[in-house]
């Protein structure tokens, strides 16, 4: 199994404002969660980037939330953080950020959207900015053990996994996958099973006049 904690991740150390972040995460998030429309995707970014705009700037912090999970990988560090979305009561917001030292390389990546969607046992992001490793991230029912990506080379990466945040009622996951590596599926697994779910991604648009490789 890869170690999201101390497997070799590289990143890059070009600092990303918010709205960019998410923009490309919009690009290249792939398919909404289960039960939710496209529609609904869209609107938990904007109220994002309406909720950044508003009360972080640059930093891309937001007043009210909470820091769920941290973990480190070749000097660098990663943070999930959790908010409530003030707009939709019951939705929330779950953002990874980076670090290299003080320097901040990604402001916040992520998404929003309810807890959990009835009967599910977590709900999950996946995305990369600009030339980054792939980023998945998940939240979990408490009853969750375990969280398993599998990439599209048949790579499994087990994510670092929070205690239950009791603020929230869930735990948090989260893992950068090795270089050379997009999502395929994750895997939810607790006490009594598992559930599965696809994290296909759509492939970058090539900008006009770019030849194919």
């Amino acid at each position: 199994m890869y170690s999201p904690v101390t497997g070799n991740v590289t990143l890059s150390t070009a600092l990303v404002a918010p709205t960019r972040i998410i923009r490309r995460v919009r690009a290249l998030s792939g398919l909404p969660a289960i039960g939710r429309a496209r529609d609904t995707l869209e609107t938990d970014v904007r109220a994002f980037e309406r909720r950044q705009g508003a009360a972080a700037g640059m930093s891309g912090e937001a007043p009210d939330e909470v820091e769920v999970l941290a973990g480190s990988a070749d000097g660098l560090r990663w943070a999930v953080f959790c908010s409530p979305d003030n707009e939709t009561p019951g939705y929330l917001f779950t953002m990874l950020r980076v670090w290299s030292g003080d320097d901040l390389l990604v402001a916040g990546s992520g998404f929003g959207g309810a807890k959990l969607q009835p009967g599910a046992l977590f709900s999950e992001w996946r995305g990369r900015t600009d030339d980054l490793p792939f980023f998945v991230m998940a939240r979990t029912s408490p009853l969750v053990e375990r969280v398993v990506a599998t990439t599209d080379r048949g790579l499994e990466v087990e994510l670092a996994l929070s205690e239950p945040v009791e603020q929230y009622g869930l735990r948090f996951a989260a893992a950068g996958l090795p270089e050379g590596h997009a999502p395929a599926s994750i895997r939810a697994e607790t006490a009594d099973g598992s559930q599965t779910r696809p994290q296909g991604m759509r492939p970058r648009r090539r900008p006009p006049g770019l030849p194919e490789a």
